[in-house]
């Protein structure tokens, strides 16, 4: 009974809320931004307060619509860099952002508020993600900026986890992050289960999953660029806040005025002092079928953290510079008793760390063009141990270690020539090293089971043109090429991007790619022991070849009048994909290549009320597998493939609180039943092929926000979340392991979260 007033409530709302704000017909040209302010002030009764020269030289443009204010002063804000700050009801003070946006971004954003506000589309067809500005998303407690990606048409985690997106039907592993320039291979604290960078630390995040520029390598499904940015502050800014995961405190502040500046974020989680509800949850579901849970167990630490410091300079107008550092960790540390051998202590510890580092220089040269060079490091380390003690001496132990190191270096010339043609050519280098050991050690004695380390060079010659209302076309025309040296191998990656308006409010757009991967993850299950994480990084090699994909894709987008509405049709096909089954120490691990390919189509609408939002997306895929030892070498459905994915979402704004109710629901996923022969454990060559329950959320979040003293400078913000607000058991994948001493061979299923409560409490002093 409960369940259905609920639904009924939620669709309730979201189709009849009617009211709308005051809206004006607005029409600009290219309109120096003084008269468009005077025309506000005339058409909507306000008044605004900015210094003398600020909106010289800036110019806006928007095509013949109705808006209402707060959007008007979104997209102006959007393609300016300006800041609007309501400082009284009728009174708006205007000054510059202290976030402004790259150069390289101006004029170039088609949707301002796509989700929520925060989340932007661009012309190229990426997102441009501002964590610090995003609004409210249901049952998110922070700006978690990969949860916030999962909620975008097109992505889904199958694992619950904010680190496991499937992007139009693509392995996790095919996602590169960036963070400041540095390729992030850690897959999050809690072992995935929220995002391993502080959101609170981040300005900007890019989102490409198609028309990938050229400038970058890699991330065969898609590209995730984070920025905790690269302007000297202007000024000192303290935050901090404290949830049931983690605390964290965040600090900015000029050291000399308008030349330099630094910043420094930590977070951390707080289990050895307080153990909260939320954690718990967390905890059934990454320990669940593990040792953890199957044993009599004493978890002695179990945590993470992160921190990052971070310095910018600008010594004059022509001339940046950044360096910075980050630093991620996640620890477990337990020990469990197996009955019959009580006089035994068994020891499982698991540490995962990443340290990088990136520098980075920008100079104006003059006539347009401009200069940037990068330098990155970056080394991820995990370790693993499986320790037996009796009588505090050790007998044996089994260790697991995965380590991944990469050194780059990257410059860029660019010019933008004001007349609509813009252009970049550049150099890139890396050196990418991976290793994996897997031995026993017993009475001292040492047994190697599996062992491998490589390396790949890569040099690469990059290249994109731009062109801008080019007969009314725009046009993103790119070329990588990289050389993989050990490989000896060229590849050839074309990138485009063509759009063209069609009416005034409905946009046309295609666009091409071709990536190519030379590190991805293999699983390697070893049964019987602990594996959160069994999926080992292994740089590409003659037996384990570069990935490489090709997608196209087109669509449709058409905004007028608070209404949005996107649809894409895609193909995308990814070759060298792997596939393997869990192994023992005894046995030798195996590993099949194959294709993937995947068509599909994503839908998006979304309206604006006045003080309500609604959207729905609907995703449509199908994804075939083809290895040529599996099923007569003919094509089956792909375990990552999603039928059907829906998600509605409605956000209620008013003044300082803000509430969102979501519903994500998606179709049963296939699973390989019996892949792994029971008998000689050897991959079944014609297994059979099963589908788990379909899948069905409901989230919640609310926040309200504060400000005191006389100009707001000090804010206090309280939020609350729901996670599976009905508490629905949900199915996420079958698995085959054992565990212990047991030998058997068994069937296990991993379930969803439960019903999760959880509470933030955040300050801003600025």
């Amino acid at each position: 009974m409960i369940k259905s007033r609920i639904l009924f409530l939620y669709f309730f709302v979201s189709l009849n809320v009617l009211g709308q704000n005051r809206t004006h017909s607005v029409f600009y040209d290219h309109t120096g931004l003084q008269k468009v302010i005077h025309d506000i002030e005339t058409l909507y009764q306000v008044r605004f307060s900015y210094r003398s020269g600020l909106l010289d030289s800036l110019y806006f443009t928007c095509p013949r619509q109705k808006l209402n204010l707060n959007d008007l002063l979104q997209m102006i804000a959007g393609q300016t860099g300006l800041e609007f700050v309501r400082v009284r009801k009728g009174f708006y003070a205007i000054r510059p952002n202290p976030e402004p946006l790259d150069t390289q971004s101006l004029n170039e954003v088609t949707v301002n508020t796509y989700l929520t506000a925060g989340i932007r589309k661009c012309t190229d067809g990426s997102f441009d993600v501002r964590p610090r500005k995003l609004g409210i998303l249901a049952g998110l407690i922070a700006p978690d900026v990969l949860e916030s990606i999962q909620q975008l048409p097109g992505v889904v985690s199958l694992n619950e986890t904010a680190s496991g997106l499937s992007i139009r039907g693509g392995h996790t592993d095919q996602n590169q992050v960036y963070y400041d320039g540095i390729p992030i291979y850690q897959n999050g604290h809690l072992f995935g289960m929220i995002s391993p960078f502080n959101p609170y630390n981040i300005k900007r995040v890019k989102y490409y999953f198609k028309g990938t520029p050229a400038r970058y390598e890699g991330g065969a499904s898609g590209i995730i660029d984070l920025s905790s940015g690269n302007r000297v502050a202007g000024k000192t800014t303290l935050s901090g806040g404290i949830g049931g995961l983690s605390a964290d405190f965040e600090w900015e502040s000029p050291v000399i005025k308008d030349r330099l500046s630094v910043s420094a974020s930590v977070r951390t989680s707080y289990r050895g002092i307080w153990e909260t509800p939320a954690l718990k949850q967390f905890e059934n579901k990454v320990f669940e079928n593990t040792n953890v849970k199957t044993q009599t167990v004493r978890l002695n630490d179990f945590g993470f953290n992160d921190w990052t410091l971070k310095c910018n300079a600008a010594p004059n107008k022509k001339h940046r510079f950044s360096a910075g550092f980050i630093h991620i960790a996640s620890y477990l540390d337990f020990h469990h008793k197996i009955e019959g051998y009580e006089d035994y202590d068994f020891r499982n510890q698991l540490k995962t760390t990443t340290n990088g580092f990136s520098m980075s220089a920008r100079n104006t040269l003059g006539n347009g063009w401009t200069a940037r060079t990068l330098f990155d490091w970056v080394w991820y380390d995990m370790q693993f141990v499986n320790r037996i003690i009796k009588a505090r001496n050790g007998i044996g132990n089994i260790d697991k270690e995965n380590f991944v190191s990469h050194t780059g270096m990257l410059t860029e010339f660019s010019r933008k020539s004001g007349s609509g043609i813009d252009y970049y050519i550049g150099y890139r280098y890396n050196e990418k090293r991976s290793a994996y050991l897997f031995r026993l050690v017993i009475d001292q004695n040492l047994y190697i089971f599996d062992y491998s380390r490589f390396s790949n060079n890569t040099h690469a010659l990059f290249g994109s043109l731009r062109l801008r209302n080019f007969h009314s076309w725009d046009i993103d025309a790119g070329l990588n090429v990289p050389w993989y040296k050990e490989l000896h191998r060229i590849f050839v990656e074309p990138r485009l991007v063509v759009s063209k308006k069609i009416f005034p409010h409905l946009k046309w757009q295609l666009t091409a790619e071709t990536k190519h991967q030379n590190i991805q993850q293999n699983n390697k299950t070893v049964i019987g022991l602990l594996n959160l994480e069994n999926k080992i990084w292994q740089v590409s090699r003659p037996a384990f070849p570069v990935l490489a994909s090709r997608q196209i894709t087109t669509g449709l987008l058409f905004n007028r009048n608070r209404w949005l509405l996107e649809v894409d049709f895609y193909n995308k096909q990814t070759d060298n994909i792997s596939i393997s089954v869990p192994y023992r120490i005894y046995t030798e691990y195996r590993y099949l290549t194959g294709t993937s390919q995947a068509k599909g189509m994503d839908l998006y609408v979304k309206k604006r009320f006045l003080h309500i939002d609604f959207w729905a997306s609907y995703s449509m895929m199908r994804v075939r597998y083809r290895f040529e030892k599996l099923k007569n070498n003919r094509s089956f459905v792909s375990d990552y493939q999603i039928r059907h994915k829906v998600l509605s979402t409605f956000v209620y704004h008013h003044q300082h609180f803000q509430a969102a109710l979501s519903w994500l629901w998606h179709s049963p996923r296939p699973y390989y039943k019996d892949l792994l022969d029971h008998e000689d454990e050897n991959i079944k060559p014609d297994f059979q092929i099963a589908y788990l329950p379909p899948y069905s959320r409901i989230d919640f979040s609310a926040f309200y926000g504060l400000h005191f003293g006389p100009t707001g400078k000090f804010k206090l913000k309280i939020g609350v979340s729901v996670r599976n607000l009905l508490n629905r058991k949900n199915i996420l994948s079958h698995q085959q392991n054992s565990y212990g001493l047991d030998t058997r061979l068994l069937d296990f299923e991993r379930y969803g979260l439960n019903r999760v409560f959880n509470v933030v409490l955040r300050f801003k002093w600025s």
